[in-house]
């Protein structure tokens, strides 16, 4: 019986390293994807291979448990952050929420938002009473890029528990300077607080005080120069103690990769104090990594978009902190993943594992 069992082994084992080398030497297929209803075509790289993905996966959560026994046995009071990635409403967003309510766009996700401290997401757009551009009266689109959403997304925004937004992006100023305080004075109107703007001016940060720690939120526009004024600011709310969770706005649209200027931007950012890294812009989930014990997510994919055009487009992730607060210092415990969905087109729903 011992004989029979090693020799199906050793089989098995061939078999496993033939599958390996099949897929290390296959041919790569590139699928292009023509977007509905918007004159644009993507070209979707899947250079994230499922064999370094589970690489990846492996390390964070050797470095989450790691960090999580560390510290479990002097906690005090516990902080949980959920962030996700982009969100826009105007378009076949629009369209849906006028019909259904916009807070129908959120039923799924509102649950799990409740039971975060924080939850932050990026703003594709503006909120202002300006006419949409880019869906007309007769409910037919435009191929327009200038994105505004209805005043009643804030509510909607609020009533899922978003309770922190950036606007540092490409779209935040679709409608100048007067549509972006348009939004901020709508946002506060709900009591969400935002950060960054899509210049990189100052003030480009939150800070959010919760159960006793502090948690900095930090907005950088990576199509925009001031790099340096972002890195300086980092290093000064590190220096006050700080929990800083950095959300560039970078990277090529549809590319799961990262660049090098993205690669070497990380690594600035958390030799400056930055503990977490958390990015969006390119639609489609990117690859992540640590730098140290710092997490760094290039891009979480889209939380709520109308890009119905391709499977990496209708998927997001949302990066779940766990952090902990000990003798007044906010810190690392551990970090959950949770993948969503906007294939229904009928908003945000979760990913079952």
């Amino acid at each position: 019986m011992k004989i029979k069992l090693s020799i199906f082994a050793s089989f098995a084992i061939l078999f496993g390293f033939g599958a390996l080398w099949s897929i290390n030497n296959g041919v790569e297929i590139a699928m292009p994807y023509i977007q509905e209803n918007v004159r644009q075509t993507a070209s979707v790289e899947s250079t994230r291979t499922e064999s370094k993905q589970t690489e990846n996966n492996k390390q964070f959560e050797a470095i989450s448990n790691n960090t999580s026994n560390n510290t479990k046995t002097e906690k005090t009071n516990e902080i949980s952050v959920i962030i996700g990635g982009d969100l826009m409403m105007d378009r076949a967003i629009r369209l849906f929420g006028e019909k259904n309510g916009y807070d129908a766009l959120f039923a799924s996700i509102t649950p799990l938002f409740n039971g975060a401290d924080i939850v932050a997401a990026n703003l594709e757009g503006t909120i202002t009473s300006n006419p949409s551009k880019t869906l007309l009266a007769n409910n037919s689109m435009t191929d327009s890029f200038t994105f505004t959403f209805d005043p009643k997304t804030a509510t909607a925004l609020a009533q899922a528990h978003i309770t922190a937004i950036s606007l540092a992006n490409n779209h935040a100023d679709n409608f100048g300077a007067k549509g972006l305080e348009e939004t901020k004075r709508l946002l506060s109107e709900v009591g969400i607080q935002y950060f960054g703007n899509p210049w990189n001016k100052s003030p480009v940060d939150i800070v959010v005080s919760k159960n006793g720690g502090n948690v900095a939120f930090v907005g950088y526009h990576a199509f925009q120069k001031g790099f340096p004024g972002i890195v300086a600011r980092v290093k000064k709310l590190s220096k006050q103690g700080n929990f800083i969770i950095v959300m560039p706005h970078w990277g090529n649209e549809y590319s799961s990769k990262p660049t090098e200027m993205m690669k070497g931007q990380a690594r600035e950012l958390v030799s400056a104090g930055a503990n977490a890294i958390i990015g969006s812009h390119s639609h489609v989930i990117g690859e992540n990594e640590w730098i140290g014990t710092v997490p760094v997510y290039y891009s979480l994919g889209n939380l709520l978009f109308d890009q119905y055009f391709s499977p990496e487009t209708m998927k997001g992730e949302l990066v779940e902190l766990h952090l902990i607060v000990q003798n007044g210092k906010t810190v690392f415990d551990n970090l959950k993943i949770i993948e969503v969905s906007n294939a229904s087109r009928k908003g945000i729903e979760v990913i079952e594992d």
